[in-house]
């Protein structure tokens, strides 16, 4: 990295004699100016600025107010309103070439335009580092999982190499820069450089002229030579030749000499893969040089023409022949270190070179890198490849992505792009639960959702997060599991422009740490934003279990709404990276969340069940008051909708005066006139509310205080002075007087439950029969 300066002087003497413009950068960060040698090496600008910070610029001179500072970006150059020749540049998150336009202020003409780099600083404290490496890797990953996963199994053997090409300046740009993702790599160089180093040979047969006395080995072409050989020498003196019926030999024979070449089809399929790259890096460079808004791509184009032709301008291609065919079983371009990783690139080029992505137009337009974009379709496949595997989709380990591609009129066009819902789903298998799984990009969730309607939705406005994963029970299909309350939805949005989560998170109650964040709401700088907009996901769409940012940082959190994994709050740092992103961390969130949601027992689906049941419930017409609860009650939350009450038959004063005094309360049983049935409700009861004969107001209630009915029998009871007992048993109850409520009257001959339907579809009043109703309703005033 180089020294930062304080300040950019940008010299216009080209305009007007002594015009300058010069950038200062506020408070103490940095401006800086790089060599051009430096700058050359990465295709970037010598002056360069730091993503998210702001910088005052001033034209100064003689006529510097004739001349004023624009941006092709919007937003970026903030003019004064004093004067044009002043303001800031404030580019936010903006990264790349950032073209400022010096613009004549009388004639609205453009007279010079300034590259200036901003350059990216999230990812590393090194912003060098930040810059060229990690921009570069997300793109290279995207690239290699849009080429690699696209390779069918049935690719042919064979292949002839020739691609056909096309120079349609709508898409060229970004195939160049799929392209580029992956020749720019220093893999890619060390892997021409060990081909070089060590590369594969073959022997090869040569003819070379000896004289006949130089023969060492004799085979049958030698012992022809020898025999019909023409310009021959008189040996008849030689015995052991006229023994074999020589008498004479030639002076020269062609004998055949073997040697060690480097022209073998592995490396002639080298060379032309180099030639090929250099070809359509030529061609795209063509294309960029039609166009003034494409300079910043011509001179990416050179550069990477200018290595690639360095790799075939190497003495060692010199002796090797074209390629007609490629071989793809060939064991060494298979296995073999240095040809195994070119091959590699050979077949994403073919694939890269012919790829259309729409989405691309928002990470890549020409010179601009923008590195949020990036960052969120980046996120996509990181997650993606997460939900593949820890949810075992092996349908999706199988497509190869190729739901993600559609043909597309100019080529095979990648679907990814923001606004753009993709969907993969799939079932899972536990051990103790089938789960069905469906994770999202882009999902949106309808504002002004009701519950009664059982969809998936937003409770106010419409929202839609980057990523959703929804989870429910495989025996539901979607639609029911939204509908019965046991569907999760977990959430997570990129936000790269977040520098340190511990500002998003604080915990700190000090008057003076509210007193700034009020102030900040007020000015507009409010910085909880995008966790309160976490808060709005969990909050609004209905059935979610949990919203998290995943960002480039190092700090993670996590907070849990009680003591389980869900619902909660929270987030996670993914940073591209070759050998660690990271990812591991949220790895290991969605096995506990892959745990919570396997166990039926959590609190979480309990409470979940629990409200849909209660959801379910009919509405209370509400306006008529319940007499008030004692403060025993009101302290163990007494639900009076789910507290049962029997209702009980006095026949005589006696028996009252019996109930009172023996605190006991006693049913028939074996009679269908008056039998006590056990049914839920009734074991449950808490209550008893006893109506006398001959009066339609009841005003003895009972506490129950027994664990449930017990059996006495007749003899018994009269044991106990029972007046008349008929039956040979009775179920009995242990009760006590109830005074929570004075003067409590309950007309019963109102409830509903005092006339039992009929299969005729008629009314039966239960005179002598007992019933069970709620709390609430004998509390009615």
């Amino acid at each position: 990295m180089q020294k930062p300066n304080d300040e950019i002087q940008i010299g216009l003497q080209d305009i007007a004699e002594d015009l300058m413009l010069e950038i200062t950068a506020e408070g103490d960060i940095p401006a800086r100016t790089i060599p051009e040698l430096t700058a050359d090496l990465y295709g970037e600008s010598i002056y360069q600025l730091l993503e998210g910070r702001s910088y005052e610029y001033e034209l100064t001179g003689a006529r510097a107010s004739e001349y004023s500072l624009r941006a092709r970006t919007s937003g970026v150059v903030v003019p004064s309103k004093k004067t044009g020749s002043r303001g800031r540049i404030v580019p936010n998150i903006f990264v790349g070439r950032l073209v400022v336009d010096v613009i004549h202020t009388a004639n609205e003409r453009t007279e010079k335009q300034i590259a200036l780099e901003v350059v990216a600083t999230k990812f590393d404290k090194t912003e060098d580092k930040s810059y060229r490496e990690n921009y570069r890797r997300m793109l290279e990953d995207i690239t290699d999982h849009c080429t690699d996963l696209m390779m069918q199994v049935n690719t042919p053997v064979n292949q002839y190499l020739e691609i056909d090409y096309t120079t349609d300046s709508r898409t060229m740009y970004q195939r160049f820069c799929f392209v580029k993702s992956f020749l720019e790599t220093s893999d890619f160089e060390e892997a021409i450089l060990r081909i070089i180093g060590n590369p594969s040979t073959t022997w090869m047969k040569d003819e070379v002229v000896i004289r006949a006395s130089q023969i060492k080995r004799i085979n049958r072409s030698t012992m022809k030579q020898l025999i019909f050989g023409s310009r021959r020498e008189d040996c008849s003196d030689s015995g052991y030749l006229s023994d074999v019926g020589l008498t004479s030999l030639p002076y020269h024979i062609q004998s055949p000499v073997r040697r060690e070449s480097t022209d073998t089809a592995e490396n002639r399929f080298i060379k032309h893969v180099l030639q090929e790259f250099e070809n359509f890096v030529q061609q795209c460079l063509a294309v960029f040089n039609r166009s003034a808004s494409y300079g910043y791509a011509a001179s990416e184009a050179k550069r990477l023409s200018e290595q690639l032709s360095s790799f075939l301008g190497h003495s060692f291609f010199s002796d090797i022949s074209q390629a007609v065919s490629l071989k793809l079983n060939s064991p060494l371009l298979q296995k073999r270190s240095g040809y195994r990783e070119v091959l590699n690139r050979w077949l994403q080029f073919d694939l890269a070179s012919k790829l259309i992505w729409n989405g691309g137009e928002d990470v890549y337009e020409a010179g601009k890198r923008d590195i949020a974009t990036l960052y969120e379709y980046w996120l996509f496949f990181q997650l993606y490849d997460l939900i593949v595997d820890k949810f075992d989709l092996e349908a999706y380990k199988q497509k190869n992505f190729e739901h993600l591609f559609e043909p597309d009129e100019a080529g095979l066009s990648l679907k990814l792009k923001s606004g753009k819902e993709l969907i993969i789903n799939g079932v899972t298998r536990f051990a103790s639960r089938n789960l069905s799984v469906r994770f999202s990009y882009n999902r949106t969730f309808k504002g002004g959702s009701r519950y009664a309607e059982g969809k998936h939705g937003s409770i106010t406005t419409t929202l839609r997060p980057d990523y959703t994963l929804s989870i429910w029970p495989a025996s539901y299909n979607e639609d029911e599991a939204e509908k019965e309350d046991v569907i999760v939805h977990i959430h997570f949005d990129a936000k790269y422009k977040i520098q340190d989560i511990q500002q998003q998170y604080t915990e700190s109650d000090e008057e003076s740490e509210m007193n700034k964040t009020d102030i900040e709401e007020r000015k507009g700088t409010f910085k909880n934003v995008d966790l309160l907009k976490m808060h709005a996901y969990k909050d609004a769409i209905r059935r979610t279990g949990g919203a998290y940012i995943l960002y480039p940082g190092k700090v993670s959190k996590e907070f849990n709404g009680f003591h389980e994994v869900l619902p909660g709050l929270g987030a996670f740092t993914i940073n591209p990276s070759l050998y660690e992103t990271g990812i591991s961390g949220l790895s290991l969130f969605l096995d506990k969340i892959i745990n919570h949601l396997k166990d039926r027992t959590t609190h979480r689906e309990r409470i979940a069940n629990n409200s849909n049941s209660i959801l379910k419930e009919p509405v209370v017409a509400y306006g008529t008051q319940l007499r008030p609860l004692s403060n025993d009650m009101e302290k163990q939350k007494t639900d009076v909708l789910k507290t049962n009450v029997l209702v009980g038959f006095i026949k005589t004063k006696q028996h009252l005066e019996w109930y009172l005094k023996n605190k006991l309360y006693n049913f028939r049983m074996n009679d269908d006139h008056g039998t006590l049935i056990f049914e839920p409700d009734v074991v449950q009861a808490k209550y008893l509310l006893l109506r006398e004969s001959g009066k339609a107001i009841a005003t003895q209630l009972f506490r129950i205080t027994s664990q449930g009915p017990k059996v006495f029998s007749k003899a018994k009871l009269e044991a106990l002075n029972y007046p008349r007992p008929t039956k040979p048993d009775y179920l009995v109850i242990s009760i006590e007087p109830c005074n929570d409520w004075d003067d409590l009257k309950v007309n019963y001959k109102k409830l509903e439950e005092y006339k039992a339907k009929t299969d005729t579809g008629n009314y039966k009043i239960n005179a002598g029969k007992p019933f069970v109703v709620t709390l609430d309703k004998i509390l009615r005033i």
